[in-house]
C-alpha cells in the first residue's frame, strides 16, 4: 500500500463534510459552527465561507462522560442504589427504560435529562463565550456525533432563534462518512 497525500483534519470536520454535501447549495454556507459532543470531550470548530478557522476551535471536557458520572451521582443520592458508569452507559446507549440495581428497577432517564442538562449548559456556554471573545456569531449551528441529541437543547437554549440548529440524520457518523468524502475526493 503506498500513501500519496495525507491531511490532517480537525475532529468535527467530518460532520461539517457531511452536512455541506446535504445541501442544494453547498456554496450557501457562511459560517458553521460545528459541535460533536462525544464520551471524553465536546470539541468544536468554526468553518468560515469554507474555511477552518483555527482560532474558533476548541475542545472541553464537559461530554457525556461528565453527565453519566454526575447521574450515577444523583441516583444513589436519590435513590439508595449505586450503579456502575459502565451499566448505566450501556443502559443510555441501548435506550433501556431502566436498569436493574439489587431487586428493584432504577428509572435512570430523568436522572441523566437532568445531568445532561447540567453538563450540556455549561458546554454551551463556554462555546459561546469563547466564540464571543473572537467576535464570531454563527449562521448555523450543526451537531455531530454520539451525543448530539443529548446537547440539542442546551444548545438552542444559548443561540436562540438567531441561529439554525441542524442535527444530520444518525449524528454519531457524520464524522465518518465527512471523512469517507474528504478520502473518496
Amino acid at each position: 500500500m503506498q500513501v500519496d497525500e495525507v491531511y490532517v483534519v480537525p475532529q468535527p470536520m467530518g460532520g461539517f463534510i457531511d452536512y455541506v454535501a446535504c445541501l442544494s447549495d453547498p456554496m450557501s454556507v457562511r459560517d458553521v459552527l460545528i459541535i460533536d459532543p462525544g464520551f471524553f470531550s465536546i470539541d468544536w470548530v468554526v468553518v468560515r465561507r469554507s474555511e477552518i478557522q483555527q482560532t474558533s476551535s476548541s475542545s472541553s471536557t464537559l461530554a457525556m462522560s461528565v453527565a453519566i458520572e454526575r447521574a450515577v451521582g444523583t441516583i444513589k443520592e436519590e435513590t439508595g442504589r449505586v450503579l456502575a458508569r459502565e451499566r448505566l452507559e450501556e443502559a443510555i446507549i441501548r435506550s433501556d427504560p431502566y436498569l436493574v440495581a439489587g431487586s428493584s428497577q432504577v428509572d435512570f432517564r430523568p436522572h441523566v435529562e437532568r445531568a445532561v442538562a447540567e453538563v450540556a449548559n455549561q458546554a454551551a456556554t463556554e462555546i459561546r463565550d469563547s466564540l464571543r471573545l473572537m467576535g464570531v456569531t454563527p449562521d448555523v449551528v450543526v451537531l455531530v456525533g454520539g451525543g448530539a441529541t443529548w446537547y440539542r437543547s442546551a444548545i438552542r437554549d444559548i443561540y436562540g432563534k438567531l441561529v439554525d440548529v441542524v442535527i444530520p440524520r444518525n449524528p454519531q457518523f457524520a464524522n465518518a462518512r465527512g471523512y469517507y468524502r474528504i478520502g473518496a475526493a
